[in-house]
C-alpha cells in the first residue's frame, strides 16, 4: 500500500511541477482513498502567506514556514536563468531584494495524505513601474503536524514563437 501511495503522490507531484493549472475534473484514481482532495481553507490561506512573504521579502516567516530535510532538499527557481537556490542561499537571496507585494494571487491546491501542491498565477507591481505577470508552482510537505514548503517555482510566462498550435 505505500508503493501506491508513494507512486500516486509522485504522479501528483510531477503533474503539479509540469505546470497544471488545476484539476478541473476528479482524477482516474478517484475512488481511491489516497485520492486528491482540495486545499481547506486554512492551508490554502498558508500557501497564500508564504508566497506574499517570499515577495515582501520576510525571511523569518519563509523560515518557519519551510523544511530543508534532507539538508539540499529545499527547492526555489525563478525566471532568472539561474539553477535555482537551496535553503540558506534563498533566504539570504530575499535580504538582496527590495519588498515588493502581489495583486490577484488565488493559489489553488490539493491535498494527498502529507503532500500537498498549488498552482496559480498573480501580478506583482515592479520598482519601474511595469506588472510582471508570474505563474507559481508550490508543493508543501506536513511535517510534525505543520505544513512546510519544500518547493516554490515562480517565473513569467514567455511568448512561445516557435510553436504553432495544432503541430
Amino acid at each position: 500500500m505505500h508503493a501506491i501511495r508513494k507512486s500516486v503522490s509522485s504522479m501528483l507531484l510531477a503533474a503539479s511541477l509540469l505546470g497544471a493549472a488545476s484539476f478541473s475534473a476528479a482524477p482516474a484514481w478517484s475512488a481511491d482513498k489516497n485520492a486528491a482532495v482540495p486545499a481547506d481553507k486554512a492551508l490554502t490561506e498558508l500557501a497564500r502567506a508564504w508566497i506574499v512573504a517570499a515577495l515582501g521579502r520576510d525571511g523569518k516567516f519563509i523560515a518557519a514556514n519551510s523544511i530543508d530535510a534532507p539538508a539540499g532538499s529545499f527547492l526555489v527557481y525563478g525566471t532568472s536563468g539561474e539553477k535555482g537556490h537551496t535553503y540558506q542561499p534563498f533566504l539570504d537571496h530575499l535580504t538582496e531584494l527590495k519588498p515588493l507585494t502581489w495583486s490577484e494571487l488565488n493559489p489553488d491546491g490539493y491535498v494527498v495524505d502529507d503532500f500537498a501542491w498549488f498552482t496559480g498565477t498573480a501580478k506583482a507591481p515592479l520598482p519601474g513601474g511595469d506588472v510582471a505577470k508570474a505563474r507559481f508552482t508550490m508543493v508543501m510537505r506536513k511535517v510534525g503536524g505543520a505544513w512546510k514548503v519544500v518547493h516554490f517555482h515562480l517565473s513569467e510566462p514567455v511568448p512561445r514563437t516557435g510553436i504553432k498550435k495544432g503541430t
